[in-house]
């Protein structure tokens, strides 16, 4: 088990695959939300117009799909270990996408999609019942 005091903090969109995929999008003004809007990703829901895109789940976003275009945004290596290991972000050659990566760095990791999304589900109702009590008062 990890030490606490020593974990490397991150925002659950820094893990998530398709936040580095070219097709996935902002859209909306206030309240925007991301979307995928790739018409040939497995996720994708033709029925929804292609200027808007498909609301994917969290699974959906750590997990990424095959189709998965890198945009080039650069991952730092410590946070690259956190990314599972069944993401498809993890096709792309390691020197392509990780920061000042180097072959004597360990960036292996030992999390899967399903056992991230777990905790990511579990943090999210522990920050709604948060918010549902702070708002109570």
């Amino acid at each position: 088990m990890a030490d606490k005091d020593n974990e490397q903090m991150f925002a659950p969109i820094e893990v998530m695959a398709c936040n580095y995929c070219k097709h996935y999008k902002e859209v909306g003004g206030h309240g925007a939300i991301e979307v995928c809007q790739n018409g040939q990703s497995p996720y994708y829901d033709s029925s929804i117009p292609t200027s808007f895109g498909t609301d994917l789940t969290p699974e959906q976003k750590l997990r990424g799909c095959d189709k998965i275009d890198y945009n080039g945004q650069k991952i730092r290596p410590e946070l690259f270990k956190v990314i599972p290991k069944d993401s498809n972000l993890r096709k792309y050659p390691l020197d392509q996408i990780v920061d000042g990566f180097t072959n004597e760095m360990d960036l292996e990791s030992e999390i899967t999609v399903e056992e991230l999304t777990k905790d990511y589900e579990k943090g999210l109702k522990i920050f709604e019942q948060r918010l549902r009590k702070s708002s109570e008062k």
